[in-house]
């Protein structure tokens, strides 16, 4: 077990790594001047003060070089200060990061208590109303865009009803009950896509081990179908739903842009969006990488949970 976890640990260094190389180059290759973004002056500048400017921010060093010191910066936490307002990224990014992963987490806890059970319910009950009728409503999920349906919450609970604010960030130690009011929308309109692709999931897993010998076998010993279900189906199908619910939570991190947007949630992509806007380079380097390492690490876990799960893939 301890050499599978080292193996991969070690894939997941290396991958970051690489991630790191490649949001490098590609944010430099974003067209656009930082420099004259941040003097922002109509008329032509100085050339002496570009260059000066240009050479306080380090841009006048080979790309090499710049790649050198900022993977020494990231090793210490100093990962370079924003073009536009001159604030640390590191504190930004950490400052936004928690309620990125505060949204999606919640968004992934209610996507997976919905999901999973009502899989299990279409495959027990496969090819009945129950059946067709989640059918019907996971297809109505997975093609409902993030916007149509945040949009239509916002309408239904917000604006008609008038049960739930349709916009903007609360902290939690100033009203805890106000907070998880404003988190509600988002989470919801951001659970649905992966609830219906969870509830797919489930019911095919389901299905697949539903005839096998050892289902048949439990139940002629006279088992109750509770048990049949939790300890015997259920167990030998999570790898393909843990599978899901892994890459849909990184999926989600990156995935969660037009939400944040939607109802003004100030998280990680909004920042990147702004970032972008301004051509703000370590900004957009900090968010993408911090995304791309979380993708990685919620990957990682998942590999772990199968040799939890099935301890012949230890030995793959």
């Amino acid at each position: 077990m301890s050499q599978f976890l080292i193996r991969r640990l070690l894939i997941s260094l290396l991958l970051v790594l690489l991630v790191e190389t490649i949001v490098f180059s590609l944010v430099h290759l974003l067209p656009g001047d930082p420099v004259m973004i941040i003097l922002g002056s109509e008329r032509t500048p100085d050339p002496a003060v570009v260059e000066a400017v240009r050479v306080q921010l380090g841009l006048d060093q080979p790309l090499p070089t710049q790649y050198a010191r900022w993977l020494a910066g990231l090793v210490q936490r100093d990962w370079g200060t924003s073009l536009v307002d001159g604030s640390p990224v590191w504190d930004t990014v950490i400052e936004r990061l928690p309620r990125t992963l505060e949204l999606v987490t919640v968004a992934m806890m209610l996507a997976t208590l919905l999901g999973v059970p009502m899989g299990i319910v279409a495959a027990l009950r496969w090819n009945r109303a129950p059946d067709r009728a989640l059918s019907i409503l996971g297809a109505i999920g997975i093609s409902s865009p993030v916007y149509v349906v945040g949009t239509l919450l916002v309408l239904l609970f917000g604006v008609t009803w008038r049960l739930l604010p349709t916009a903007g960030y609360a902290p939690f130690d100033e009203s805890w009950t106000e907070h998880l009011r404003r988190l509600t929308l988002p989470a919801i309109t951001l659970a649905l896509g992966p609830m219906a692709i969870i509830t797919r999931m489930t019911r095919s897993s389901m299905l697949e081990v539903f005839h096998q010998d050892y289902i048949r076998t439990a139940r002629a010993k006279g088992l109750q179908d509770r048990l049949v279900v939790t300890r015997h189906m259920l167990s030998n199908a999570l790898i393909p739903i843990v599978t899901v619910i892994g890459l849909q939570m990184g999926t989600l991190i990156g995935g969660s842009v037009l939400v944040e947007y939607i109802f003004n949630w100030p998280g990680l992509s909004t920042l990147l969006v702004t970032a972008l806007g301004r051509r703000d380079y370590p900004v957009v380097q900090g968010v993408i990488l911090t995304s791309a390492s979380l993708f990685i690490i919620f990957n990682t876990i998942v590999d772990m949970l199968y040799g939890i799960l099935d301890p012949r893939v230890r030995y793959s």
